[in-house]
């Protein structure tokens, strides 16, 4: 079958090469046919009547869209046979940089906690827990950001796969040997990281039924018989992540993350931890070990202590001394990213609440179906912005509250608003009232807790550009007050981290809005003057710059304010894209807006035309799907059309709004569009 896929077509994708081979999956190298772009190419070996199951729980998969964790980007069959294609990482895991052994300095274990408790966090709020989070399951990035993967093959490989290749035993927790895994027993095996990368051991070692003893009924070692030094606040944290029973652990894993950090401030002086990591590029891992970054089958050695325990443990039961009253413990998820309550039912299970239903759990309605029409605005939708959830919308507007001076009944400013509100039903709105002059974007954090938002700063009203607050109570948290530039784009990559671009100005923002901790970037190549426009890309590596005295738009690197590109799409003679860009959500691609031309694609690195849109009327702006394969144009005519980002092909044009069109924004899982309009309604729809 290998020599067979190599040049084969799967999906949008060319085989190129193969990765590595497991017991129940094949992974390759593939390169987009149209894109040029590469991804993992997973060729699953199940049989066809699995395949409505595949599909289903492929969907769900699918629909995980976190900054830690690696993109299902589309999945099929190829010859009865399906597929997943991931997002492809080639730089390694943790394992391949950290060997066993390790000893690791406390600031990188929490740089690695801190961002694999995210991607955890993100799960359990989903009603998903992963079930073998390991080192081996953590891949490094171009930049050393975190990436989790291995999950879901439990759950995608058939029946027959699920009876035999199940969990790595060195990081189980004792419920999940017992068939009950759940959140806490995600937040178990990062305490056992924490504890191995401390010491340079993991707490357990033996063979596979020593191990599962161990983790049933013996304390784990204290961590400074080992390692002296360390603080006892230290230990103690990571003790409590590994109590026996599930409820004497923190309650999520981003407690347990908050209380390590809490435990290093209180006995180090505080650093920051954003660079951690080296910063240097993570090296390409050795194609001899791709499988191992690559596949996800668990197949790392777990115990390098004791070479019997390097195996990966069945549901067979593990016979456990009579003894110790233990006869038979099942084991229970390897690589099985699994909904709580997934469990056999042959099985004892724990009853676990469920997820709060979300916007985006909700049954499809008919393409073009309206969900909700909010009508508490009484003005031009200039932003709209989905929780990371899908449960509720944040939309700023023009409209204004004008605030009066009691003893003079003068108006003195007025207030621009912001509401928070259910996305499906329009109830439960807060209002923010912090801008008294025009906001232009909003962006949530990754936990949903706060929203950014940016516009013009106002002096007289000390009204910040850019501003932080509470998305469930609309109460004030921070502001930065960047008196030259007027805020055009804000992404906030981490719980504590924003970047915000001023696209007049050329700033580019980097801030930490809970320490006040700020760093400006200004784009010195003298391109900038007040009819410009800048643009960063969502991973904040580009910015393209356009102008008066540019004919075309010209993308450089952020880094070191190199050239890399220029725009090649075509606006006539002596024509340049005169609107800001609108970037891909991967950062490879843009559209440029021309005047009274069809907005067109391109690829940043390659400067090469990908598609342009047939339809001509006067666009005022565009908005990617979150996979990044369709786009949403919007104007002032009122309609919107939803085209193929590849093709250009209308895909469905949706036209109800009565007046211009101002903002749009997908939902999360790609499923459903928010539309804001002149006369300040905004519409949420089925879009595909």
């Amino acid at each position: 079958m290998d020599q067979e896929l190599i040049n084969a077509q799967v999906g949008n994708y060319r085989v190129q090469r193969r990765l590595g081979r497991g017991g129940f999956a094949e992974v390759y190298l593939g390169e987009h046919i149209y894109l040029k772009t590469e991804a993992a190419i997973k060729l699953l070996n199940t049989v066809q009547q699995d395949t409505q199951q595949f599909v289903q729980e492929a969907r769900l998969l699918a629909s995980l869209r976190h900054p830690h964790i690696v993109a299902i980007r589309e999945f099929d069959l190829y010859h009865d046979r399906p597929f997943l294609v991931m997002e492809y990482i080639p730089h390694g895991t943790l394992r391949q940089r950290f060997p066993h052994g390790s000893r690791l300095p406390i600031e990188t274990i929490l740089t690695c906690i801190q961002q694999m408790a995210k991607a955890l966090d993100y799960l359990h709020r989903r009603g998903l827990a992963h079930g073998d989070v390991k080192p081996e399951n953590m891949l490094l990035g171009m930049q050393d950001q975190l990436y989790l993967s291995d999950f879901g093959i439990t759950i995608l490989a058939g029946q027959q796969q699920r009876e035999e290749l199940l969990g790595t035993i060195a990081y189980m927790a004792p419920e999940q040997l017992q068939h009950q895994l759940q959140p806490a027993s995600d937040q178990y095996a990062l305490g056992i990281i924490a504890y191995e990368w401390l010491c340079g051991t993991p707490p357990f070692t033996g063979n596979y039924i020593e191990v599962a003893t161990q983790h049933a009924l013996t304390p784990p070692d204290s961590l400074r018989k080992h390692v002296s030094e360390l603080p006892p606040e230290i230990e103690t944290v990571v003790l409590r992540a590994l109590a026996k029973e599930p409820a004497q652990r923190y309650p999520s894993v981003g407690a347990f993350a908050k209380a390590l950090e809490d435990a290093y401030d209180g006995t180090h002086q505080t650093v920051n931890r954003e660079q951690l990591l080296p910063t240097h590029p993570a090296p390409l891992a050795d194609p001899t070990q791709q499988e191992s970054a690559a596949l996800t089958t668990s197949t790392q050695p777990a115990l390098p202590e004791n070479p019997a325990t390097n195996k990966i443990t069945s549901r067979r039961a593990l016979l456990i001394s009579g003894s110790i009253g233990i006869t038979v413990l099942g084991v229970a998820g390897a690589s099985s990213l699994l909904w709580f309550k997934n469990s056999q039912a042959t099985h004892t299970t724990v009853n676990l609440p469920q997820p709060k239903p979300t916007a985006t759990m909700q049954s499809a309605r008919p393409q073009g179906s309206t969900y909700n029409i909010y009508h508490k605005q009484n003005a031009s939708i200039y932003a709209l912005g989905w929780s990371p959830d899908g449960t509720r919308i944040a939309s700023a507007s023009s409209d204004i509250l004008p605030l009066v001076d009691p003893p003079t009944n003068v108006t003195v400013s007025k207030e621009h608003l912001i509401h928070v509100w259910d996305a499906l039903t329009g109830k439960h709105p807060i209002i923010y009232r912090g801008h008294t002059a025009n906001i232009y974007t909003l962006a949530w954090s990754p936990d949903g807790k706060y929203i950014a938002s940016g516009g013009v700063g106002d002096k007289a009203t000390s009204s910040a550009s850019l501003q932080v607050w509470e998305s469930a109570t609309g109460k004030h948290v921070a502001s930065l007050d960047s008196d030259t530039s007027i805020i055009t784009q804000i992404y906030w990559h981490e719980t504590n981290q924003i970047l915000a671009i001023g696209g007049i100005s050329g700033q580019v923002i980097y801030w930490n809005p809970f320490k006040n901790i700020s760093t400006i970037q200004k784009f010195t190549l003298e391109v900038i003057d007040p009819n410009s426009t800048c643009s960063v890309s969502p991973d904040g590596k580009y910015i393209l710059v356009n102008n008066g005295k540019q004919i075309i738009g010209t993308a450089y690197r952020l880094a070191d304010m190199n050239q890399i590109s220029q725009d090649p799409t075509e606006g006539g003679t002596g024509s340049f894209p005169e609107f800001p860009y609108f970037w891909s959500p991967n950062s490879q691609r843009c559209i440029s807006m021309h005047w009274r031309k069809p907005p067109q694609i391109w690829d940043l690195l390659t400067s090469q035309r990908i598609a342009s849109f047939d339809k001509v009327c006067f666009y005022t702006g565009h908005s990617w799907s979150p996979d990044g394969q369709k786009i949403a144009s919007y104007g002032q005519s009122g309609a919107l059309f939803i085209w193929n980002a590849t093709t250009g092909k209308v895909l469905y044009t949706y036209a109800p709004h009565i007046s211009d069109i101002g903002s749009t924004a997908w939902s999360p899982d790609g499923r459903m569009i928010a539309s804001g309009c002149g006369n300040g309604s905004i519409e949420v729809w089925q879009a595909v």
